[in-house]
Parts: structure tokens; sequence; C-alpha cells
């Protein structure tokens, strides 16, 4: 059976409150919230994003990734109030920009998300794109993938329960511990490139697609990560696909749905208006009944 997904970002605390709220009487199996820390001034990095395939040029947004206008939250602080304000809706990171942070900090606040919500959240990983964020923040831009690898190995032996060091080449520290977590906190890692997908297959429990795909493209992925999989000698391993249609149309959606896809990702937008809510019991009575028809028109 396929289980729906949103994906929101650019909201207020209240706005995601909202929304969770009508997302779960909607049947929305778990909600993924995007996250930047604040807008560099005149930043010049570029995401790279585009629909179906990419291409070798990136591509410009239309409207900036983070600007003055963009509401930004943080994101340990709204996960804790989505878990104490839902009961069953999952949450999941869509993403968590592990370099930004010591991957202690990243660990506390997990850990401590994956008990408020008793075991509904998943901890989803990338390495980021901004370089005037990581400047701003002294992080190590330049080796921020073997950042995030080491951020995954330290969230690994955290769960554990038992004392542990690490001895690595961007972070180092001596034994801590942390107490042993009730609930198991699944690692998901996105991405489209092979550097990505492989990563995704030795390391994490899950993987999301960057950006919005095609079917087409999605299944060439899909089939890229279970190769890799296989090299890696992980694929007996539970393991969760993700992925981003392009629209929230009911005949994509269920394009990817007959495809054999179990995990659907729609914007949130397509729902919640894009530019502010006036009238929030309003907004959530249109979204709740527009998530509940694709939600019924896929099962």
């Amino acid at each position: 059976m396929t289980r729906l997904a949103i994906s929101a970002y650019d909201l207020s605390p209240e706005e995601f409150l909202a929304l969770a709220s009508c997302a779960e009487a909607a049947g929305i199996s778990r909600l993924w919230i995007g996250e930047h820390l604040f807008w560099p001034a005149n930043y010049a990095s570029v995401h790279p994003t585009g629909g179906g395939h990419p291409t070798e040029e990136k591509q410009e947004h239309a409207k900036p990734v983070v600007g003055p206008e963009t509401h930004l939250n943080d994101t340990f602080a709204l996960l804790g109030a989505l878990a104490a304000t839902t009961t069953t809706l999952e949450l999941a990171t869509g993403i968590y920009i592990a370099p930004l942070r010591h991957p202690l900090l990243t660990v506390r606040g997990a850990l401590t998300v994956a008990e408020i919500s008793k075991g509904r959240f998943s901890l989803g990983l990338g390495a980021g794109w901004l370089e005037e964020e990581f400047t701003a923040l002294d992080a190590p831009y330049s080796q921020r993938g073997k950042a995030l690898d080491e951020t995954i190995a330290v969230l690994r032996a955290a769960a554990t329960g038992e004392p542990f060091a690490h001895a690595g080449e961007v972070y180092s520290f001596d034994a801590v511990s942390f107490e042993a977590p009730n609930y198991r906190l699944p690692i998901v890692t996105g991405g489209n490139t092979p550097r990505a997908l492989r990563r995704a297959a030795h390391l994490a429990d899950g993987w999301a697609n960057s950006a919005s795909i095609t079917l087409e493209y999605a299944k060439e992925l899909r089939d890229a990560l279970n190769a890799a999989r296989r090299e890696a000698g992980t694929a007996d391993r539970a393991f969760e696909f993700s992925v981003r249609p392009e629209s929230a149309d009911l005949d994509e959606v269920s394009s990817f749905v007959d495809a054999g896809f179990e995990n659907v990702i729609v914007w949130a937008h397509h729902f919640w208006p894009a530019h502010g809510v006036s009238n929030l019991d309003d907004a959530c009575a249109e979204a709740t009944e527009a998530m509940r028809a694709l939600v019924e028109g896929i099962s």
C-alpha cells in the first residue's frame, strides 16, 4: 500500500502546526520539513535543482531559496512542537544540513525528537549547497561530504547507548555516551548523483530524491540505487525509497504508485497557500479536503 507524504518549507511555526494537524486528519503518512538557518546577504551560490534529468548548467530559482521574505525555523524546536501536537503523523527532515553542526549536537536534538514523537521521526540528512551559510558558521564546506559521513557514523555509535569516541578527518572527540534510545532513529539520505546513491546504499536506512523528478528518472534512480546496494552488500537490509513527483495531480501520482513506489512525497504548496495564510481555519479545511481526495484516489 502506498503511503502519501507531504514536504513543506517556508512556513511559519503556526502554519506548520496547522498543516500537520490537517495532514494527519486527511490520512497523510508523513510530513517532511526543509531547513536553512538564515539568509546570507547577496549570496552567489546556486541551488542545484532541476526537473527530470539534471543538466550540467545549474538552474537559478525564479525566487531565491532563502531571502528576507523566507520564513525559516529552528528544525528541532519545530519538530518537537509538531511531535507533541500530533499522534499518528510521522515526521522527517527533508533535509537537515548536517555539516553545519557538530555531530554531537545533531545526536542530542534527533534523539530528543525521537523520544517526544515516540518513534515517529526519521532523520533525513544532506550535505548542503549554500556555501555562504557554511562560511558564516565556520563550517567545512569543502569537506561537507566527509562531514556528513562522519555524522552518520556518530549517530550510529550513539544509538548503542555505549561510550564511544570518534577520530575522523573532520571531527574528533574523546569518549562520550548518550542514554540508550527507546526508539529506533532511521537515517535517510538524499541526492541523485552516483556519490549520493552510494552513500545511501552503504550508510542509510532510506533514500529520497532531490527536487522533483519524472517517473522515468525515478525508475532509473531506483535501479541505480538497487545496484549500489547489491554492490555494497546491503541489498537484504530493510530500506525505504521515497520519491517526489513533479506535481500532485492524481494521474501523475498514480503513475508512481503503479510503478511500485510505496512512499510518494508531494509538495505542500499544492494544498497550502504559498504566500501566507489569512485564515488558518479556512486554509486547513481546504487543504484537508484536497489531501484526503488524493489519499483516497491512490488507495
